[in-house]
C-alpha cells in the first residue's frame, strides 16, 4: 500500500471528481479516465497520461472510485437496456418499436428491415424514426413507427446501436393481420400495439422525427 504522504502528493495535480450525487465527474471529459480514491475523495486523469494504470471505462465514477496497478481495461460496445418488443396489430393501425441504449462515448440507433443492410426510414413516407437523449445520462432511446400498417410491412426490424467501440442489435418482429385472420385466432379486438405504456407516452413526448 503506498503510503499518505504519497497519497497528498498525487492529490496536488490530479482534479477532483465533484459530483458525488449524479455519480458522473464533471472534470472528466476524455473516452476513458483514471480513478483514484484519495480520502474518500476521488480524483480522475486522462487514462493515456498513465497506461499502466488499471482504466475505469465510462465517466469517472465518483466516490470511491479505487485504482489499482494493473493492465489497462477498454471500454465496452454500447449496451442495449430496452429491446424492442415483438408486435402483432391489424392492417390499418399504427405500430411503435422502441429501443434504449447506453453508451460511452454516445451512440447512435439505426433501425433495419430483416436481413437488409438499408437505413429506415428511406423514402418511405408512412415510416418515421426519431431520437432522444435519455433517460438517464449517456443514454439514448430510439422509436420506429409504422402509420397504417399493412401486410408488406411484416418481417424483423432491428434496432442496430453503433458508436466507435462497436456495435449491438436487438430484432423484434412485426406480424400484421387482417380483420378477418384477427377474428379467427379468437383473440380480443386489438387496439394498437406499442411497446409499453410508459415507452408509448416518452414518444410522445419528443419531438427529433426525421
Amino acid at each position: 500500500m503506498r503510503s499518505v504522504s504519497l497519497y497528498i502528493s498525487i492529490s496536488a495535480f490530479l482534479p477532483l471528481c465533484v459530483s458525488a450525487v449524479t455519480f458522473v465527474c464533471t472534470t472528466c471529459v476524455y473516452l476513458s479516465c483514471l480513478c483514484m480514491c484519495i480520502y474518500l475523495s476521488t480524483y480522475c486523469v486522462p487514462s493515456q497520461t498513465h497506461s499502466k494504470w488499471f482504466v475505469i471505462w465510462g465517466p469517472c465514477w465518483a466516490g470511491c472510485a479505487i485504482l489499482f496497478l494493473g493492465l489497462p481495461s477498454l471500454p465496452p460496445a454500447p449496451q442495449i437496456l430496452l429491446h424492442p418488443y415483438d408486435i402483432w396489430n391489424v392492417t390499418g393501425q399504427d405500430v411503435i418499436f422502441g429501443c434504449e441504449v447506453f453508451a460511452y462515448p454516445m451512440a447512435s440507433i439505426e433501425w433495419r428491415k430483416d436481413g437488409l443492410d438499408i437505413q429506415l426510414p428511406g423514402d418511405d413516407p408512412h415510416i418515421s424514426v426519431q431520437f432522444r437523449g435519455g433517460p438517464q445520462r449517456f443514454e439514448v432511446t430510439g422509436w420506429l413507427q409504422i402509420q397504417a400498417v399493412r401486410p408488406s410491412d411484416e418481417g424483423t426490424y432491428r434496432c442496430l446501436a453503433r458508436n466507435a467501440l462497436g456495435q449491438v442489435e436487438a430484432p423484434a418482429s412485426l406480424t400484421v393481420l387482417t380483420p378477418d385472420q384477427l377474428n379467427s385466432t379468437g383473440i380480443p379486438q386489438l387496439s394498437s400495439l406499442h411497446l409499453a405504456p410508459e415507452e408509448e407516452a416518452g414518444s410522445e413526448e419528443g419531438e427529433d422525427y426525421y
